[in-house]
């Protein structure tokens, strides 16, 4: 227990430097493909999530919503393995 404890007080004691990281989204842009028309449901939760998650990620990074509709959303999954 007192192994524990000095090593704890240790721990504190010692100078820690925190640097913090680059913001490695700043000025970029992040694309979120929807296979749906505009309008649809899951445009708006698309939509909603891109105008709210911005302030979540390190540099504020701006979101578009790509609507690809077609092809029973195949369009959109052919897209995304082709960005990948």
């Amino acid at each position: 227990m007192r192994v524990f404890a000095l090593a704890v007080l240790l721990s504190l004691a010692l100078p820690v430097h925190l640097f913090s990281q680059a913001n490695f989204f700043e000025g970029k842009t992040i694309k979120i493909a929807v296979g749906l028309p505009a309008g649809d449901a899951y445009d708006l939760y698309a939509r909603m999530l891109a105008n709210h998650m911005g302030k979540y990620i390190s540099g504020n990074p701006n979101f578009i919503v790509q609507n690809m509709p077609g092809a029973s959303s195949m369009i959109t999954a052919n897209y995304v393995y082709g960005a990948l």
